[in-house]
């Protein structure tokens, strides 16, 4: 009690002072234990701060995540050549009578247009700019399915030579608009060149995805090839 008392007595400042200070060892850890909870905390704190900033100039910046998003949507160039990749085995090997070694054989056709659309990327993209080869890749690829439907009707006992060359010239489209779409869409901002690369993918195996099985449901009764280059042509016109 007379301790209660000479504690009373002083002033409240120094009361406080004294009711902080540590009176052992448990005391101590308990205040040490406090104060890691306080810095966490204001850790954490100042990170959900951060990211909110990082959302408010992103939202800020809706021009920039617009053009990321229509370059990134590009990839429905590659929507031809994944319908192809999931219809065509189906129809040259069901529909047409047609081995399987005679399609192997003749699905490295496409690969020939697809390689010679990067190497030109890599001499003409200094020279016309990324925005001009996008744009000559979508040209390419649609007159590329235009030619496919117009050959094959044009030429019916040459099934497999007007199926397969001109998947040459939609794959040399595909090889100028693929890499280019990458590229702008990465270079728009380059802060956030890692979300616009993982935006640019997803959206392209998402199409591919689901042109593929597309694909293979167009042609399920088909007894030609002719419902799967019409959706060729139909993604090709929607890039």
């Amino acid at each position: 009690s007379a301790a209660k008392a000479a504690m009373k007595s002083l002033p409240v400042a120094t009361r406080i002072d004294l009711w902080k200070r540590p009176s052992g060892s448990a005391n101590s850890a308990g205040s040490c234990a406090v104060r890691s909870i306080s810095a966490k905390a204001s850790s954490i704190a100042a990170s959900v701060l951060r990211v909110w900033l990082r959302a408010a100039m992103a939202a800020a910046a809706g021009s920039t995540t617009a053009r990321t998003w229509s370059r990134s949507k590009t990839n429905f160039g590659s929507a031809p050549f994944f319908s192809f990749l999931g219809g065509a085995p189906h129809v040259v090997v069901t529909a047409l009578g047609h081995t399987s070694a005679e399609y192997g054989l003749w699905f490295f056709v496409p690969s020939i247009g697809f390689m010679a659309g990067n190497f030109a990327v890599s001499r003409l993209t200094g020279r016309l700019g990324i925005d001009a080869l996008i744009w000559w890749g979508i040209a390419l690829t649609i007159a590329g399915c235009l030619l496919n439907v117009v050959v094959y009707v044009a030429f019916p006992g040459w099934d497999m030579s007007t199926i397969f060359l001109p998947q040459i010239l939609i794959s040399f489209g595909n090889g100028l608009l693929l890499p280019t779409s990458v590229a702008g869409a990465v270079s728009i901002r380059p802060q956030v060149a890692g979300t616009a690369s993982g935006l640019t993918g997803f959206v392209q195996m998402a199409i591919g995805a689901a042109a593929a099985q597309l694909g293979g449901l167009v042609i399920a009764h088909a007894t030609g090839a002719m419902p799967l280059l019409l959706l060729m042509l139909a993604f090709g016109v929607a890039t």
